[in-house]
């Protein structure tokens, strides 16, 4: 599963699941198992029924599947943790 190292104090409430995961490809996303956040990734694909989602690969990890069915769920990362995922790590 994608995973990224948070900068310090940056701390971010949950925000609402999405049901319809087919209408988040393309959008980066809080990913949480049982309400336990494991991470942020990209949305790369999903089924219509929205039940499956494809988080896109990084440098670290392959493409995920996850399945509602399997305690997951998506939700809109917050806009300041978008963008310290995209930060040059050295």
């Amino acid at each position: 599963m994608p995973v990224v190292v948070w900068p310090h104090g940056l701390v971010a409430a949950p925000t609402s699941p999405c049901q319809e995961w087919q209408l988040l490809i393309g959008v980066q996303v809080e990913i949480r198992r049982h309400g336990r956040l494991l991470g942020i990734g990209v949305v790369d694909n999903a089924t219509a029924s929205g039940d499956i989602a494809w988080i896109a690969a990084d440098a670290n990890n392959g493409r995920s599947m996850i399945e509602k069915a399997g305690g997951y769920e998506l939700s809109i990362a917050p806009p300041h943790l978008r963008s310290a995922n995209t930060t040059t790590r050295r």
